[in-house]
């Protein structure tokens, strides 16, 4: 279902890929859906799905995808973890944190001794609409009196920059899943964002130059000054092909051919030169139309690609692999934040899997999120923010390249479920109300059949426990033992036992490492199925065993349904990744392991205190203790327990004045 997109690059690769798309009706059956049109994304909609379904959005996955709501989420982070959580800029959410801001410029103008400059943004805005810089704070609460809820940042006033121009990079980033753990991919090529004029330092005559300090496309292609990219020429002739024969979409483009579900790694229209690059000829050669002259260009592109950046920051002098490692390491940081929320509220969503197997990994949701990076001088590099929805818009040969591969990979990625892996094909989909009728109510009953079994089990289990404790002697019946293990070593013989505790050694120190991927085909192997495993169904079911077997290079281990889906969602993924690479679930043995483990430990509270309650509560308390300290000065001066009876009018008596009058 793609009539809720905007851009005409997503049924461009649906095509492609050979799947059908649903009429514009939105009664008629579909297995997938991709909106990106405002209001069709809110999370409520994606509880009118059924179990079959997809879509390409998170449910919760707004904690970062907002301005106010990352803003929050990364300070919160940022007190908890200060040496990991410092690649945002200091940020406000107003109208709520105004007198904190007004604080924090106030203290910066103390420090400085010059006024700091913040940049606001609407919490919802796009593509720069309603985005200003400003240095005074009356000037800033006057502007947004009438506006809703604001992001106001820090303006990062010292940027890299490439010949005195201000850039940012546009880094897509793909979620394919939230459960149990998250599952994350990023896009080696990226877009490379400059403004149209050069950067001076903010002061009060330029801070309404927008064309000077915003870097968003949608604001920058109005000015006379901008300039088309120049990559990427080859790819000119075959969208002049296109425009004329729809066909020619797919069969003639050197991105989509041979991409399906499977098919091995697209074609990119720069692999040769990328080849020349690395047989060491110089990066003038990769394209004739730019001449470089002491680091700098005659003419300077408005948009560039990540690869043509890392190029010239190549030919400077500076570390790119060290730059690399970086910005992956803040999008696995930005990410990391909202796991745990982002996991509750999708089983909240989708409490069941629409799958034969019984599988509970998470395949309901995928999502494609653009990372807006920024570097400063010293090419550290910040998250500003997240978009949940990317412009996909292409309007020139690079744009076309980098994000019809981003689309299609991730429309690979996204499509597949735990009985696609475990039949190692692609099952066919229902394409009519009645087989999407018929295809549930087989669900259904198949997890009605997995229930039944499992709590027959369960109660099976119990019934054996008690009968062997019926059966026991009366003396061992009687002996005081501390566990079950501690009984069946008593029934053993010492052979057997010590056989036993072998045995439960070798499979601990199994579960402990990592099930490996040597059940899948080999690299070299024809990819265009799915990877096989060893005891393919062909209904997808997986069966009802608890246990499977795969081969491994240490002989058959035992594998649980959900640890076979997994390694088997992972060799497929490896597949057909392309040019993702992955970055979630992290390697155990990456440089900053112990630090994403410690992140993956934090569980912060669900509900934040507002403030008024927090002062109420404080108030109350105060008022408690109040009480408890007049309580305690009384019974000091009377020095006796008051007791609670009447003399006279109701007046308390003490126990003394009691026995007086009753005498």
């Amino acid at each position: 279902h793609v009539h809720d997109t905007r851009y005409e690059v997503v049924p461009r690769c649906c095509r492609a890929l050979g799947w059908k798309m649903t009429a514009q009706n939105p009664r008629l059956a579909y297995t997938l859906a991709w909106h990106d049109c405002g209001g069709s994304t809110a999370e409520s909609n994606m509880t009118q799905l059924n179990s079959l379904q997809k879509i390409n959005h998170f449910p919760g996955v707004s904690k970062i995808c907002q301005k106010c709501k990352l803003a929050l989420t990364l300070n919160r982070l940022s007190k908890e973890f200060p040496d990991l959580y410092d690649f945002h800029p200091r940020s406000f959410c107003l109208p709520k944190e105004s007198e904190a801001l007004r604080q924090w410029m106030q203290l910066r103008f103390v420090q400085r001794k010059q006024r700091p400059v913040v940049i606001a943004k609407p919490d919802g805005g796009c593509q720069g609409n309603g985005i200003f810089l400003s240095n005074d704070f009356k000037e800033l609460q006057e502007a947004l009196q009438d506006s809703g809820s604001t992001a106001v940042q820090e303006y990062l006033s010292r940027p890299y920059l490439i010949n005195g121009y201000k850039f940012d990079l546009r880094v897509y980033v793909l979620l394919t899943s939230c459960a149990p753990r998250l599952r994350a991919f990023q896009h080696k090529a990226g877009l490379v964002r400059f403004c149209t004029e050069k950067y001076v330092r903010p002061k009060r005559s330029n801070l309404k130059d927008v064309y000077m300090h915003l870097t968003n496309y949608a604001v920058n292609k109005h000015n006379s000054k901008y300039q088309q990219s120049t990559e990427c020429t080859e790819v000119q002739d075959f969208m002049a092909a296109a425009a004329q024969d729809e066909s020619a979409k797919v069969n003639k483009s050197p991105v989509l051919a041979g991409a399906a579900i499977g098919s091995s790694r697209s074609q990119r229209s720069n692999d040769e030169p990328a080849a020349k690059l690395r047989e060491g000829e110089p990066a003038s050669a990769l394209r004739s139309d730019r001449t470089w002259q002491n680091g700098a260009e005659e003419k300077q592109d408005s948009k560039w690609s990540l690869e043509r950046l890392f190029e010239f920051l190549t030919a400077q002098g500076h570390d790119v692999e060290a730059l690399q490692e970086r910005i992956t390491d803040v999008l696995i940081k930005t990410l990391l934040s909202i796991q745990h929320s982002l996991a509750q509220e999708y089983r909240a969503c989708f409490p069941t899997e629409g799958t034969m197997s019984g599988s509970q990994q998470g395949f309901r949701c995928f999502e494609v999120l653009g990372f807006d990076i920024m570097l400063d001088r010293n090419l550290k590099p910040w998250v500003i923010e997240v978009n949940h929805s990317p412009s996909l818009h292409c309007d020139s040969e690079l744009d076309y390249r980098i994000k019809t591969d981003v689309i299609q990979r991730s429309l690979v990625l996204g499509s597949i479920d735990s009985d696609d892996l475990l039949a190692g094909a692609p099952l066919p989909r229902p394409l009519t109300f009645q087989e999407q009728k018929e295809k549930l109510a087989q669900v259904l009953a198949r997890r009605t059949e997995l229930a039944a079994a499992s709590s027959s089990s369960s109660s099976g289990s119990l019934l054996s426990i008690a009968e062997q404790r019926r059966r026991q002697p009366k003396s061992l019946q009687e002996s005081n033992v501390e566990n079950e293990q501690d009984l069946a070593r008593q029934e053993l013989p010492p052979s057997a036992a010590a056989l036993g505790d072998e045995q439960s050694g070798n499979q601990s120190s199994r579960s402990s490492r990592s099930p490996r991927n040597s059940c899948f085909e080999p690299e070299g192997a024809n990819d265009s199925k799915l990877p096989q495993s060893e005891d393919n169904t062909t209904d997808g079911s997986g069966g009802t065993a608890a246990q499977v077997q795969v081969q491994s290079g240490h002989g058959e281990v035992d594998l649980s349904l959900e640890e076979k889906v997994e390694a088997l969602r992972t060799a497929f993924e490896d597949a057909n990744c392309g040019d993702f690479m992955r970055i979630l679930p992290f390697p155990e043995d990456a440089k900053m392991a112990e630090a994403y483990r410690r992140i993956e430990g934090y569980r912060p509270a669900l509900f934040k205190e507002s403030p008024v309650a927090l002062r109420r509560r404080e108030a109350i308390e105060k008022d408690r203790k109040k009480q408890e300290a007049a309580r305690l000065h009384h019974r000091a001066m009377v020095g006796d327990r008051p007791a609670w009876g009447t003399s006279g009018r109701g007046r308390v008596s003490t126990v003394q004045q009691q026995q007086d009058a009753a005498l």
